[in-house]
Parts: C-alpha cells; sequence; structure tokens
C-alpha cells in the first residue's frame, strides 16, 4: 500500500514536471535554466546596416556580456528566406519581406527597430531626375523582392510610373551596376560604394535615400521566429540587448566606428566618413528602438498593394513584441 502511494506520487510529480516544461511562455523568457545560450543569426556580409551592428556586438564582447554565443548563417542575397527555413532563428532584416512574411502567415515576431529608414540603399539611373519618367526598366534582386517594394513605393515621387516599368532580374551591386552599363535596366538601387561612384564617374545619376525615403518610414528591423523564442527566449533577449549596444556605440562613438567600417570594408577614411554618416543618419535611438505599428503602415501598404498577401488583414499587434526592447532600453 505504502509502495503504492509512492508510486502515484512520483507519476503526480513526473507530470507536473513535464507540463510545467511544456508550458513555456510565448515570446519570453523559457522557464528554468536549462535553454540554450548558442542562437543562430542570418547574416549577410555585404550589407552594411545590419553587419555592422552584429559584427560590433562580437568584436567589443557584447554577446560575451550577454553570455550567449551567436553563429553567423551567411546569405548571399536576403536574410529573411534563411530565418523563415529554419535555418536561422533571428535576423536583421527590411521591414518589407518581414510584412510580408507576417501577412502570409509565417510565425514570426518584430523585436526591435535597428533604423527608421534604408540609409544605404542608393538609386542609381541612366537618366537624370527631371527625365525619371523615362525609367522602363527596374532592376532588383529578386521579383517581389525588398528592393522591388523599397524602389515600387517611392515611384510616384519621383515620376516614375509604375505600370510602365518591368523589373529585371540583376543580382545585387555588381549585377545592376553591370546592366546599367549594358542598358538593360534604366535604374538600380546599390548599396556599395565602389560600384556607385564608378557608375557616377561614367555620368550615371545618383539618388540619395536621405532625399527619397526619408518622408517615409521603411525600417530595418530584428525578427526572431516564434519557434526560437519559445525555445530560446533568453537567448534572443540578450541578443536584442547585445545589438542595442552596438546602437549606442555607433551614436557615442564616432572615431571607433568609423575605424572599424574603414577597416571591415577595406576603404579610405572619406568613404568610411560617409559610410558612418549614411548609417547614423537613419539608426535607431532608444526610444525608436522600440516597435510599434505606426512605422509599419507604409511598408504595410506596398506590401499589400504589390505582393497581394494570403492574409493582408492579419492584425499587425500579433506581429509586435516589445518587452526585449524596452529591457535593452531601459538598461
Amino acid at each position: 500500500m505504502k509502495r503504492s502511494r509512492l508510486i502515484i506520487t512520483f507519476l503526480i510529480l513526473l507530470l507536473i514536471s513535464i507540463t510545467a516544461s511544456s508550458c513555456k511562455p510565448t515570446g519570453k523568457k523559457a522557464a528554468g535554466g536549462s535553454e540554450s545560450r548558442k542562437i543562430k543569426v542570418a547574416y549577410h556580409p555585404v550589407t552594411i546596416e545590419y553587419n555592422l551592428l552584429v559584427d560590433l556586438a562580437e568584436k567589443k564582447g557584447f554577446f560575451k556580456e550577454e553570455n550567449i554565443e551567436v553563429e553567423k548563417v551567411l546569405s548571399e542575397s536576403q536574410t529573411t528566406p534563411i530565418l523563415l527555413s529554419g535555418r536561422a532563428e533571428v535576423a536583421l532584416v527590411p521591414v518589407e519581406t518581414m510584412i510580408g512574411a507576417f501577412l502570409n502567415k509565417k510565425k514570426i515576431k518584430l523585436l526591435g527597430i535597428t533604423s527608421t529608414y534604408p540609409s544605404r540603399s542608393y538609386l542609381i539611373s541612366r537618366f537624370p531626375k527631371e527625365k525619371l519618367s523615362s525609367v522602363r526598366k527596374v532592376g532588383v534582386n529578386k521579383i517581389g523582392g525588398a528592393d522591388q517594394l523599397l524602389m515600387s513605393s517611392v515611384f510616384d515621387n519621383i515620376g516614375i510610373d509604375k505600370k510602365k516599368v518591368e523589373y529585371v532580374i540583376a543580382q545585387q551591386s555588381q549585377g545592376k551596376s553591370a546592366f546599367l552599363i549594358a542598358k538593360k535596366i534604366d535604374i538600380g538601387m546599390i548599396q556599395e560604394g565602389k560600384f556607385r561612384k564608378e557608375l557616377v564617374k561614367k555620368k550615371y545619376y545618383e539618388l540619395n535615400p536621405k532625399e527619397v525615403f526619408k518622408s517615409l518610414q521603411f525600417p530595418r528591423t530584428i525578427v526572431a521566429s516564434q519557434k526560437a523564442l519559445n525555445e530560446k527566449g533568453e537567448a534572443i533577449e540578450s541578443f536584442v540587448k547585445a545589438i542595442h549596444k552596438s546602437l549606442v556605440l555607433i551614436r557615442e562613438n564616432k572615431k571607433e566606428a568609423i575605424a572599424y567600417i574603414k577597416s571591415k570594408l577595406d576603404v579610405p577614411e572619406n568613404a568610411a566618413n560617409g559610410i558612418y554618416a549614411d548609417v547614423l543618419s537613419g539608426l535607431a535611438d532608444s526610444s525608436s528602438f522600440i516597435p510599434n505599428t505606426e512605422i509599419l503602415k507604409d511598408s504595410l501598404s506596398v506590401v499589400k498593394e504589390e505582393v497581394k498577401p494570403s492574409n493582408p488583414s492579419r492584425n499587425l499587434d500579433e506581429l509586435i513584441f516589445v518587452d526585449y526592447a524596452k529591457a535593452a532600453s531601459a538598461d
């Protein structure tokens, strides 16, 4: 009899333990201290708006301070597909692709805003500003991708007729540069300075993103899969804190940030200063680091129009999780 009671007691305790471990808060710290402190981050080595924050956090020891191990999962183009495929658990991504994924029923959460507009996204055109109505072929990395959504959002403002343009796949800055020279496209978004500089020398026309995009809100974001948040909430919160530390460093230590840009990209001092100025112009501060639905309205509108997502009425409140950014900003 006594033995039976002990067995019953053991089984009840086991059931309670299993139930508790399976009921981790959604997007919050996991119960207990046994969760993994290693996270996989989608990483595109060319996109300085994103990799600068990750690289500085690594170099300055912010990940170590937060007791996390970060593995970079390299991407040749966009980081969003790597996150959605499950190969990475968190990523710094453009808002356009993030909103598109969410409205197509993907289980993701927006955790933070790293910049308020795409400050490195220069448009290079065969035509001057006053003749942009002549644009017919637009170079993009991917049909329906981030650069197409971003450019289509400003066509009306700069005199390009959306109904008359054709999108042509031209991969990255190098591909778009070659296509412009060959007259296979009329305009493209080029981030890498060496290609922009060469094109401007050849009498192509550069449109500054500060002029083109700043009236619109197309932020750069920190996003995680819901699965990763459920399994590694504490580690991902620590990642958000480390990225916030990188933002603060860039704002408060110009000399160190420029030195790192110069070394990372192997560019001269004046070019590093220009890149720093671009990054700084759109960089989020501690207040704008915290996500909100208002900053998503411009991107929501263009995604609905261009992508035709499967669930366009999905509530954006389901996307946003502010706790980690608030905690990071308060530190």
